[in-house]
């Protein structure tokens, strides 16, 4: 459960960010202190970079490998996928049973 609100609070991060970033921008709030042309560009750069950042942690949140922790490669029309980390193969769906993810953490492959 903390995992996944870890990735909600990392996709939500960087629309507040953008946000932020229009209202620091805009003269009939702020007056003479809007953003300088250059603030906007070290903040479009820090925007960019935090969005891949949490694209990669929603990915490693919905489809983490149990023996690695890596992103595993889903393949079509197969029930289990092969982690791009260790090689170990996992079941596909979110709903892995226990066995399954004891497995995975073994390098069995059932």
């Amino acid at each position: 459960m903390r995992a996944a609100v870890q990735a909600l609070a990392g996709i939500l991060l960087p629309s507040a960010t953008v946000f932020l970033l229009l209202l620091c921008n805009d003269k009939a709030v702020l007056g003479p202190w809007v953003n300088r042309p250059w603030l906007n560009v070290v903040a479009t750069f820090i925007v960019s970079v935090l969005f891949v950042l949490s694209l990669i942690l929603m990915t490693t949140t919905v489809f983490p490998c149990p023996k690695c922790g890596a992103v595993v490669r889903l393949r079509e029309g197969e029930t289990r996928v092969q982690c791009t980390g260790c090689g170990s193969t996992v079941a596909a769906n979110a709903q892995a049973s226990a066995a399954d993810l004891a497995n995975a953490r073994l390098g069995l492959q059932g």
